[in-house]
């Protein structure tokens, strides 16, 4: 890609379709977060770059996700109330505003698991400290202004917790396990629809030695 590996501990990754973003919260060079991409189409030779309204200092306050073409940020630490919040920096406006919402989730929840955005909805796959000794996803409806609430206890166990990484595709909840494996990186699911007790089970050609290496996320079809 475009992007020298000087840059992996700069920021966040992520596929968007079979287009390739990274959103830059170190070092940056008018200390606010940066978004650039490097497109399927110029072979990830090219891309396009926006600096948005969102300052460095938030880097370590939670977490970065890009929803299509807009950025995403979940704020878990230092949050204004006690909960986690939710913001945006719009494309449509190039990247200098959009919404601002406290969620019901409190930010003490902040290093217990993987937060994410399936569209405007904010999820929470709790994996640390529950309740139920298995690993939990929590969602906080956007239609609801973030105050309504679904829980439910999936299949895998707590114990999991560091062996991988976690990923909510169309309410499926994915699993890329990168340690702990009979030998190579493997992909689980829990479906919504077996009510996160049942899903697939695979061994993948990638080797665990990679764990450390990058970012793993499960294509979105």
């Amino acid at each position: 890609t475009r992007f020298g590996t000087g840059e992996q501990n700069n920021g966040w990754f992520q596929m968007v379709g079979n287009d390739l973003w990274y959103i830059k919260t170190k070092n940056t060079g008018l200390g606010r977060i940066e978004l650039h991409s490097a497109t399927a189409a110029s072979g990830y030779t090219s891309g396009e770059s926006f600096v948005t309204y969102i300052s460095t200092g938030d880097q370590d306050n939670g977490w970065f996700q890009m929803v299509g073409t807009d950025l995403f940020f979940i704020k878990t630490k230092n949050t204004g109330d006690g909960h986690v919040e939710v913001h945006s920096a719009t494309r449509g406006s190039g990247y200098q505003s959009g919404q601002h919402n406290a969620t019901w989730m409190p930010a003490s929840d902040n290093s217990n698991g993987w937060f994410q955005m399936l569209g405007a909805d904010l999820f929470f796959i709790k994996t640390k400290n529950t309740g139920s000794g298995q690993v939990e996803m929590h969602v906080a409806w956007a239609s609801t202004n973030y105050q309504g609430a679904d829980h439910s206890v999936t299949r895998f166990g707590s114990n999991e917790q560091d062996n991988g990484w976690f990923q909510i595709i169309h309410r499926d909840l994915w699993f890329i396990k990168t340690r702990n494996t009979g030998g190579r990186v493997e992909i689980h699911s829990a479906t919504e629809a077996s009510g996160y007790t049942a899903g697939q089970s695979n061994a993948t050609w990638m080797s665990p030695l990679d764990q450390s290496n990058g970012w793993f996320q499960v294509g979105v079809k």
